[in-house]
Formats: C-alpha cells, sequence, structure tokens
C-alpha cells in the first residue's frame, strides 16, 4: 500500500459561514504518471486537506470517464486514512464504502454511508480516496471526489466576548 498525494488540493474555508462544496478530478493516467508508478489495490489517493474545526456534511464519488485496463473488480473507499484529533475516528470507508468503479458509467454516483454523516474534524486531516481492490488496476478513466463541508470553528474572539447571535445575521432581516 502506498499513499500519493499529487491530486491533493488545500481547502480553504470561505469568510463567510454556511456550506460549500469542493470537488478534484482524479484523472488515473496522470495519477500514474505523477506516482510514477501504477495504482495498485490498497493504494491510497490524498484528495483534500480538511482544515480543522469542520463539519463534512456529505462526500462522495462520480464516474466522469469510464476506467480503462482494468479488470472487473475494481472498487473504491472514500474516508479518512488518518484521524482527526478530538473528532472523527480513522475510517477509510466513511464517505463510500467499496464503490463499484468498473461497474460505473459517467454520472454514476457512489452510495453515500448515511449512518456516518455527518462528521466532524476536529483538529485538520484528508479526505482520501482508496483503490480498495483490483485484480488489474486502471490504466485510464476519471473520477470526480467531492464533498460539502461547513465551517464550525467559533465566529467570536471568547477573550473579549465578541460574538455573533441570533440578532447579527442576515437571515433575521428579513
Amino acid at each position: 500500500m502506498a499513499t500519493y498525494s499529487a491530486s491533493l488540493q488545500a481547502v480553504h474555508k470561505p469568510s463567510a459561514p454556511g456550506p460549500y462544496i469542493v470537488e478534484n478530478i482524479i484523472d488515473i493516467a496522470v495519477e500514474n504518471a505523477a506516482n510514477a508508478a501504477a495504482l495498485a489495490a490498497n493504494d491510497v489517493l490524498e484528495i483534500f486537506t480538511v482544515p480543522a474545526n469542520t463539519l463534512i456534511l456529505a462526500a462522495g464519488i462520480e464516474q466522469i470517464l469510464a476506467l480503462v485496463g482494468e479488470s472487473s473488480d475494481t472498487t473504491w473507499n472514500l474516508g479518512l486514512v488518518g484521524a482527526s484529533t478530538g473528532g472523527s475516528a480513522a475510517d477509510v470507508d466513511l464517505f463510500a464504502a467499496v464503490w463499484d468503479g468498473d461497474a460505473a458509467v459517467a454520472g454514476y454516483y457512489s452510495t453515500p454511508v448515511a449512518a456516518n454523516l455527518p462528521v466532524v474534524v476536529a483538529g485538520s486531516t484528508t479526505i482520501d480516496l482508496e483503490l480498495q481492490a483490483a485484480g488489474t488496476a486502471p490504466t485510464a478513466g476519471s473520477v470526480r471526489v467531492w464533498a460539502v463541508m461547513m465551517d464550525i470553528d467559533g465566529r467570536g474572539a471568547p477573550a473579549t466576548g465578541a460574538r455573533y447571535d441570533a440578532k447579527e445575521v442576515s437571515r433575521d432581516l428579513v
């Protein structure tokens, strides 16, 4: 098992509170070239850095281009390979478990593991895509990994007592 970070994207919290979506398109041929090795079963691709104090509402995989060169048993997991200190435990299939990538056609989405959502990330970590199984690993094709996140960091300065409360949010002005 190897861990690769060629496609790792840093996630930056938006300045305004609220849910936001991040996405990363993983091109298998580009990954193989960047890593100077073909992907193999149990290899892990780091996809996103998740900042501390983030709530992950959902995450998943979408097939963009069919996998090429693989056998009929290519499956993927999407989760957190590293634990978030004070938050979620490490769980490689936290968001998608044994997703059948070789049976997927363009536009096909993984099924979320609803029992695991939402996920609190107290200490920064990464969302990771694991090639769970492959008799012959894919040589080409692409998937889009996406996540819906929300910054849950404190909004006020505890030392001064400054805080955002209900009277200060725009929805109360409507």
